[in-house]
């Protein structure tokens, strides 16, 4: 059974959460495909030049690996678990709101794997020589760098990271949903990692260096690596939050009246999006919500109640008459 649709879903006709186990899988795949591009360019291009030390050309090259990498990872889960795939991205938005708290630490637990399992990739192809000299490309503060300053760096790339997270792939009237998203966070993913790469190593991310330290068993400066990210993450998210009450009214809304997300004209605001409706083999339908932006969304427990999820596609179908429900089984 499925319901398409839906513009203009309140929000309250949906109290959900995102998807489990997928969304969960998602992470562990998006942030093993961030890490492994970054890593296993940095060890490459050691190995190519036969020395640890960075050059301008492997500093290049790991910015834009860490870019594309960023880029092909949010297109490939964006509508599955939202492509966190940082936990500091997961943190900043729960502390802005827009993610339930409940589900951080599973999505922490998802993205270590993933970072984890890209370290092992690199030890297996780069053999004990990048495990033990270049620790499977971890990072760490500059030559000659105090620790305050590499902390500094980490909190304010990953403070930007998170406005342009929130500007691009979590705010309604984002300019084109995951791909466009996408592109705006692997350019600055890559501008980042080049710019930092001397003074901290550009992380921004706290899977990026844990799972090369886990598996290396090295941890330089670990403690940069959680604070700077998480506290910029969290400022990041607050800094948009009171950004975007300065925002215009977008075309839909200044034709409907519709100027604020509270509605402030007594109307909801309507988001568009898409509404499915599934009935597995024991008669329990799930539904889900994918966003505009590709975040998907399943619904709370209570949901997955028989009479709640018929009261739900009830309400599915009274506040989008265009919805299309099929295989309905007349109750």
């Amino acid at each position: 059974m499925a319901v398409q649709a839906i513009r203009g879903i309140p929000k309250e006709t949906v109290p959900g959460i995102p998807s489990r186990l997928p969304a969960l899988a998602g992470e562990a795949f998006g942030t093993f495909v961030l890490v492994l591009s970054g890593t296993a360019t940095l060890l490459a291009t050691a190995r190519i030049a036969h020395s640890g030390a960075a050059t301008v050309d492997s500093q290049i090259a790991v910015g834009v690996a860490f870019g594309f990498g960023i880029l092909a990872a949010v297109y490939t889960v964006a509508t599955v678990s939202g492509a966190h795939i940082n936990p500091a991205v997961t943190f900043g938005l729960a502390a802005a709101r827009e993610f339930p708290w409940r589900l951080v630490p599973a999505y922490w637990a998802a993205q270590l794997s993933g970072g984890i399992l890209a370290a092992l990739v690199n030890w297996a192809m780069f053999g004990e020589k990048a495990r033990a000299q270049l620790d499977l490309g971890t990072t760490r503060p500059g030559p000659g760098v105090p620790l305050i300053v590499a902390l500094l760096a980490e909190f304010v790339l990953t403070a930007v990271l998170l406005i342009v997270v929130m500007s691009t792939a979590v705010y309604q009237r984002a300019p084109g949903g995951a791909m466009p998203a996408g592109l705006a966070i692997g350019l600055w993913i890559g501008c980042a990692v080049f710019l930092a790469f001397p003074v901290s190593g550009g992380s921004l991310n706290p899977a990026r260096t844990f799972g090369p330290d886990i598996v290396s068993g090295a941890f330089p400066a670990a403690w940069i690596y959680i604070v700077g990210p998480l506290a910029g993450a969290a400022v990041g998210g607050w800094v948009w939050q009171f950004l975007k009450q300065g925002r215009q009214p977008g075309q839909a809304e200044a034709e409907t009246g519709r100027t604020s997300d509270n509605g402030e004209n007594g109307l909801p605001r309507r988001r568009p999006g898409r509404f499915v409706v599934q009935q597995d083999p024991g008669g329990k339908y799930h539904f889900t919500l994918v966003a505009a932006n590709g975040q998907v969304i399943a619904t709370s427990a209570a949901y997955e109640r028989r009479q709640a999820a018929l009261n739900g596609i009830e309400a599915v179908k009274k506040n989008a008459p265009d919805a299309e429900v099929d295989n309905a089984d007349g109750e």
